[in-house]
């Protein structure tokens, strides 16, 4: 398969994409909003020797489907930090790596943007670094907009010195306590740091029980102000992370499972949800003689050895499919977010299953291809090794050739060459040129190497 047929097969949903080079090693991990074309950007004309290099060195691309682009950002962050992917750490500016600090120093703890982590301040704590400043501005106003921490770095007794200070917009639209112009006590200034550190780290699910005991205790204290304002923070929470009642408690850490069979092969997908988020995802392909049949195997098939640490969800369909020969319990698909994680693996699986089959007939293919070359042309073996020649020429000069190879019906890109004619002609004459070409490449010292042909194709000619 080639990196053209897959960048064709793109989905415009949100997700994750991951390109890797001519050895299957991923070089970087990006998310998109519309992931074709996000990623077909990538590889638009650009005079970045950053973006130049990517080009150079991507050879397939893959994708994780998910619901929307915050999930898309987590899993993103989570994929960078886990393979560190060479060139996500070149395609950003060359300054030190940005973080998120929280002065946990300060009687007030403030909000802040950092370059670096700094000794003399032991005690704030940090978060990060994040691949790019997108991601981190992405964050910071994400956390700015749900938790009213301070973050324009006044000290409440500096402030307080002067005769008159100053409102920021943050206060004025209720999204800030402003201890420099309040009376808030540093304990209940200590609370809404305590729900930002939690969010930061990811501990949604501790978050959310945190607010609504909180809520439920400032409603029997008649503090329904207090209460309103609560109530609408754990719905910003729900609606920005696109989370639903019907994933807390028991269901809050679960593994989603879903297939899609063809032709005997196939395709899992296991969606692991920890603290109500798409933690990760990971599909697999099933393409043996022997039929798998009942859920012992599935299980066996995607978690080895280990025995599933979380309740796994599954559609009836899956149900019915596979026999439960183990009794373990499977849940089934309910509730509306549920059903939207669901869908998000089906894609997934769906999306393994038709690049399994694209690349299996794209093999196939090939290997008629070059058996049909071989008849047609009456070659005594099959042109595994192809060289193929050509000439460029600017009237005249300025001319080259070219060599390129394909090794089984792929391109060799490693062993293509490029030759700088080195006689001069008054007249274009391709004969001579070609002939000084070929006389370059086989008679090397350099290149010889490299294999030799089973098939010499040449562009030009009577």
């Amino acid at each position: 398969m080639s990196l053209l047929s897959d960048l064709e097969s793109l989905p415009f949903e949100p997700g994750v994409y991951l390109i890797k080079d001519k050895d299957e090693k991923i070089v970087y991990v990006g998310k998109a909003k519309n992931i074709r074309n996000r990623v077909k950007q990538h590889f638009q004309t650009t005079h970045d020797p950053k973006e130049d290099k990517l080009q150079k060195l991507a050879s397939r691309v893959d994708w994780v489907i998910t619901r929307n682009e915050s999930e898309a950002l987590i899993l993103e962050r989570k994929l960078v930090k886990q393979l560190s992917p060479k060139l996500n750490s070149q395609l950003k500016d060359d300054k030190s790596p940005i973080l998120i600090r929280i002065s946990m120093e300060d009687e007030y703890p403030q909000f802040h943007i950092a370059r670096e982590t700094d000794a003399r301040i032991p005690k704030s704590v940090y978060f990060g670094p994040f691949t790019n400043d997108t991601m981190l501005r992405q964050t910071a106003k994400l956390v700015l907009k749900l938790f009213p921490i301070c973050d324009c770095g006044k000290c409440k007794e500096q402030t307080r010195k002067s005769n008159a200070p100053l409102r920021c917009m943050r206060e004025r639209l209720g999204r800030c306590l402003a201890p420099c112009l309040n009376d808030v006590s540093p304990e209940e200034y200590g609370k809404t740091v305590e729900n930002v550190i939690a969010f930061l780290k990811g501990d949604v699910a501790d978050l959310l029980d945190n607010l609504e005991r909180e809520m439920w205790m400032a409603s029997e204290g008649s503090n329904f102000e207090k209460a309103a304002n609560l109530r609408d923070l754990i719905q910003a929470v729900y609606a920005i992370l696109n989370m639903q009642k019907d994933l807390q408690s028991k269901k809050r850490n679960v593994d989603l499972l879903a297939y899609r069979e063809e032709d005997n092969i196939i395709s899992l997908c296991k969606v692991e949800i920890r603290e109500y988020r798409i933690h990760n995802i990971k599909t697999f392909i099933y393409d043996e003689k022997e039929e798998m049949l009942n859920l012992g195997e599935v299980l066996t098939y995607i978690y080895g050895l280990e025995k599933p640490r979380y309740k796994i969800q599954a559609s009836d369909d899956f149900i019915s499919r596979f026999n439960n020969n183990i009794g373990l319990p499977i849940l089934s698909i309910r509730g509306d977010t549920t059903k939207q994680l669901y869908n998000v693996t089906e894609k997934n699986a769906s999306k393994e299953l038709h690049k399994y089959m694209r690349e299996l007939k794209h093999h196939e293919d090939t290997e008629t291809v070059l058996e049909e070359m071989k008849t047609i042309l009456s070659l005594d073996e099959m042109p595994e090794i192809i060289h193929g020649f050509d000439i460029s020429t600017l009237k005249g000069q300025h001319s080259v050739g070219s060599c390129i190879v394909f090794a089984n019906g792929k391109p060799k890109k490693d062993l293509y060459r490029r030759f700088r004619i080195r006689k001069t002609y008054s007249d274009p004459n391709d004969y001579e040129m070609m002939k000084e070409v070929i006389s370059r490449r086989y008679k090397s010292e350099s290149l010889k190497k490299d294999p030799l042909p089973n098939l010499l194709i040449l562009d030009g000619g009577k």
